[in-house]
């Protein structure tokens, strides 16, 4: 297998499971069991502004938490922010600036951005270059960008000071072989480094991040235990083993996986299941599942019905109101059958109405 550079992003991905509420002392535990086995990009979790007080540290990472953390001089640390975090009604925020000042210990940023969102942030990269940050682009749902609109995209950010363009595969359909192609395409507009960003939804996220090495990548995400988003990431030990690093150096990484992670696993349940299999192959987005799982109110018996009422609606982007519509359409269809009593069909005329003139007549 090529070389690769590995990025552990398990503060900020697996975030979305304990409301990013890591305790400071397993997050020192957790960064130098990274040291320990040679990882040398680590992503501390989001960047924006505080708005939210139920949320932990990483939702945030400002200056005052990286600051207080036990960082190891010889690795590099960064955050993650989304595009839309810095936009309002299509325009970057006045005040964004503040959230990226030059003076500090961290070295990369990474953007995550929607494709009609990439076009409004090169204010933003520019920005970011001049204060001497390593420029990540994470283009998320990249399975449904048409090939004609990838080629834009990439012949804008060529014109940008932007080091690595990743791909995110944020509804985990991707296959190996839909992973090699794609990575194929972007090597012909793009020449520098690559990266892919796995969801474990179908259970290939190991196989595309490897996939799109060999294809021609450099960069893989990864998390310990693959704590992420819906079913989780590439897992961080895969691709150890892969490195075949010595398990002498990995002594303090499977301690804080026994002690911390392996608890947070059993509490949360993240993992690759039927469902996420079903929302992947449905492009619906995964934090739906997550939601259904977790929702008290919806029973085991119809967490598929849930997912079935999603595949008929656009739901690639998760929005919480439409899981509230389910279940006020499942309670109110809760008495009504669909199956028609034997021989109903034959006994009686139908007629059926629709809206419109028609139902007038």
């Amino acid at each position: 297998m090529k070389h690769f550079k590995l990025l552990d992003c398990t503060l900020r991905d697996g975030g979305y499971y304990n409301k990013w509420n890591f305790e400071k002392k397993n997050i020192d535990s957790y960064l130098k069991a990274l040291s320990d086995v040679n990882i040398e990009y680590i992503e501390i979790g989001f960047r924006k502004f505080k708005n939210n007080i139920a949320l932990g540290e990483t939702a945030f990472s400002n200056e005052r938490f990286v600051n207080s953390l036990k960082l190891n001089k010889y690795k590099k640390y960064g955050v993650m922010v989304n595009a839309g975090d810095l936009l309002f009604d299509g325009k970057i925020l006045k005040n964004y600036k503040l959230l990226f000042p030059k003076k500090t210990q961290l070295k990369f940023v990474r953007i995550a951005c929607h494709e009609y969102e990439i076009f409004k942030i090169k204010k933003i990269i520019n920005f970011l270059k001049k204060q001497e940050y390593l420029i990540f682009i994470n283009l998320m749902q990249i399975s449904e960008i048409k090939l004609n609109k990838l080629k834009k995209i990439l012949e804008f950010l060529n014109k940008t000071p932007t080091d690595i363009f990743y791909i995110a595969d944020s509804l985990g359909c991707l296959t190996p072989q839909k992973t090699r192609n794609l990575i194929y395409e972007i090597r012909k507009k793009w020449k520098k480094d690559i990266g892919i960003h796995a969801h474990d939804n179908l259970g290939l996220a190991f196989k595309n991040s490897i996939a799109a090495i060999n294809s021609g990548a450099n960069w893989i995400d990864s998390t310990v235990l693959g704590m992420g988003r819906g079913p989780g990431n590439t897992k961080t030990e895969e691709i150890l083993d892969k490195l075949q690093i010595d398990k002498q150096k990995r002594t303090k990484l499977n301690e804080i996986i026994k002690n911390y992670f392996q608890i947070l696993k059993k509490k949360y349940k993240w993992g690759k299941n039927i469902y996420y299999s079903i929302s992947a192959k449905n492009k619906i987005h995964p934090t739906f599942v997550q939601e259904i799982l977790s929702d008290q109110r919806i029973k085991q018996k119809e967490k598929i019905k849930a997912l079935n009422f999603l595949k008929k609606i656009p739901s690639r982007k998760f929005n919480p109101l439409l899981i509230n519509n389910f279940i006020k359409f499942n309670k109110m269809n809760s008495n009504i059958s669909n199956n028609l009593p034997d021989k109903f069909l034959i006994k009686h005329n139908i007629i059926i109405l629709a809206g419109g003139n028609i139902s007038q007549k």
